[in-house]
């Protein structure tokens, strides 16, 4: 955790697209957040154009949709800078108006969330919930920094 989703229509993106907008959303998550980078996820869900409705008709226009699940406790000034960030950075990548992009942050508490097998810590505490890890959390660890 935490998991970035996007939805856009089949083949909107260019895998060097997926691949750019992966490594900037996770850069940019950890700027503001300062977590590890091996937390952050990103996930792309392509839609057939059939099954993407936005007011109940067939989306025609350039649509990308984000969705963040992170963990609760960012301050709301950052929240709002990020999400600039993220749009901004992203409609860049993605050769389109910022127009285009919607992107909803949805914040979890730190007790309802796990990573590697193990309940989180409060924001900000990263480096407790790293020592508490079993040795094969920590291998795992290691050869996602490696990969």
């Amino acid at each position: 955790m935490p998991r970035y989703t996007v939805a856009t229509l089949e083949n909107r993106f260019s895998q060097d697209q997926k691949s750019a907008l992966a490594q900037t959303i996770t850069n940019i998550h950890c700027s503001f957040t300062h977590a590890p980078s091996y937390f952050v996820q990103v996930v792309f869900n392509e839609i057939k154009a059939v099954n993407y409705f936005d007011n109940g008709k067939i989306v025609t226009d350039d649509s990308i949709f984000i969705q963040g699940q992170i963990r609760a406790g960012l301050p709301e000034g950052l929240k709002k800078e990020m999400l600039m960030d993220f749009i901004n950075q992203c409609a860049s990548i993605a050769e389109t108006d910022p127009s285009s992009l919607e992107m909803y942050l949805t914040e979890i508490p730190a007790h309802q969330m796990t990573e590697l097998g193990v309940i989180l810590e409060e924001f900000g505490q990263d480096k407790e919930w790293e020592a508490k890890l079993p040795q094969g959390a920590k291998n795992k660890i290691q050869r996602k920094i490696k990969n």
